[in-house]
């Protein structure tokens, strides 16, 4: 009977673990997700150096949780979203508006999967 209830309590901790994961990517992931399009608005309006500002703030919204989307998430996925900030950046400084449009177009569409890849659904579990 001990064993079953060893059994019953690990598999409710792992459960946990993974709601608990999956809750904290959704979360902190929104942080970024929100200054991309925050600075989208301004590189529309042609004021590259406020949307730098917002690309660096994302970029150190990304970087102070990043060792912990390491443990939870991709490799690969994780280094795309820091390489494409970087590219970001870059963009912005030079004020490259149809380069930056498209890359943090691609950004916001990578940051959006991440998040939805969280969702507990029968396509994410299978």
């Amino acid at each position: 009977m001990k064993h079953l209830f060893l059994a019953l309590l690990i598999l409710a901790l792992c459960l946990s673990f993974c709601l608990w994961s999956g809750s904290y990517i959704r979360r902190t992931v929104a942080e970024p997700l929100s200054t991309l399009r925050l600075a989208r608005t301004h590189a529309d309006g042609g004021d590259f150096d406020r949307a730098y500002d917002a690309v660096e703030k994302a970029s150190q919204q990304w970087q102070r949780r990043e060792a912990v989307y390491c443990v939870l998430m991709h490799h690969d996925e994780t280094d795309g979203v820091t390489r494409d900030l970087a590219v970001l950046r870059e963009q912005a400084r030079r004020g490259e508006a149809d380069d930056f449009a498209d890359t943090c177009a691609q950004l916001i569409t990578q940051l959006q999967h991440l998040r939805a890849l969280q969702l507990p659904s029968a396509g994410n579990i299978f």
